[in-house]
């Protein structure tokens, strides 16, 4: 598997990868393609394009900050989910990160969100048990809600915690990301 990493919304590849972000996310999990371009700017934001025999299988939206790394979108194209491309994928960011990775999953309600879980507990992540709530990515999404916190390869702590949700609330979220 090949990993590009994408850093303007004008590379060849961001059309569609575009187009995998906007049909695997609903618009409260997701930015605007303004917003998109602005978070091209901090040097902390990554966008990873994989591709398998030159074709692209997905995408991983993640930001590098000093001690960790905060895993914000990761996903397979529709029409290969169940090859074992999100492992692969998931497996390649761990190994070229090499510090603990944060993400958010909803919390468990049906079999989709509980086999979300099963996919990351089998790939190490670590459920916290914080409380956390989504930010919202639009002015007129409804209003926040429960997220879970996982964590690979060990829980965080509580003052791990909070500067995840400060950084989130700061830059990721930030209508202009800080560098």
């Amino acid at each position: 598997m090949e990993t590009v990493r994408i850093a303007t919304t004008d590379h060849p590849l961001f059309a569609p990868l575009w187009a995998i972000y906007r049909e695997s996310f609903p618009r409260n999990e997701r930015r605007s393609f303004d917003r998109q371009q602005a978070t091209f700017r901090s040097d902390r934001y990554r966008l990873n394009a994989y591709l398998e025999d030159g074709k692209i299988v997905g995408l991983a939206g993640y930001w590098d900050f000093p001690d960790y790394v905060y895993v914000e979108h990761l996903a397979v194209d529709s029409l290969l989910r169940g090859g074992g491309y999100g492992r692969r994928m998931l497996e390649e960011l761990l190994r070229s990160v090499a510090k603990t990775v944060v993400l958010e999953i909803e919390p468990v309600e049906d079999e989709a969100t509980a086999r979300r879980l099963r996919f990351y507990e089998r790939a190490g992540f670590r459920v916290n048990p914080h409380a956390h709530r989504q930010y919202k990515y639009h002015d007129d999404d409804p209003d926040d809600f429960a997220l879970t916190v996982l964590s690979y390869p060990d829980e965080i702590s509580a003052e791990q915690y909070a500067r995840f949700d400060r950084d989130l609330r700061e830059t990721v979220m930030s209508e202009r990301p800080l560098p």
